[in-house]
């Protein structure tokens, strides 16, 4: 499967919640994150994250060479741990921070 179909439906799901996340902006109901204990776990996991994709994108290729004879490049582990980390890691800290700013908008919303 070619890197740009993957490519595509992240900047199709980019435009989709960047739409969201300007909606809500302008609808009042962004709220800012404070720094609680939550919130710096998840920021650590998304380091985690970042960090493996910085690795595998700069990683060093090779061509491995099997007991057969056939050859294959590590550059295509490395593009496949890239998409997966986007798609595990950094989707579970997208909905970490999604949880957490609407626990904080329900603590603290000021009724009417």
């Amino acid at each position: 499967m070619p890197l740009t179909n993957f490519a595509g439906w992240m900047l199709t799901t980019l435009v989709i919640y960047g739409g969201f996340a300007g909606w809500r902006a302008r609808s009042g109901l962004a709220v800012a994150l404070r720094p609680t204990p939550a919130l710096l776990a998840v920021l650590a996991y998304a380091a985690v994250a970042l960090a493996g994709i910085w690795r595998n994108l700069h990683g060093m290729a090779r061509e491995v060479v099997l007991a057969d004879g056939s050859t294959w490049q590590s550059a295509y582990i490395f593009q496949a741990m890239t998409i997966v980390t986007a798609f595990t890691m950094l989707f579970v800290v997208l909905l970490a921070l999604v949880a957490l700013g609407s626990r904080e908008a329900r603590l603290c919303r000021v009724p009417p």
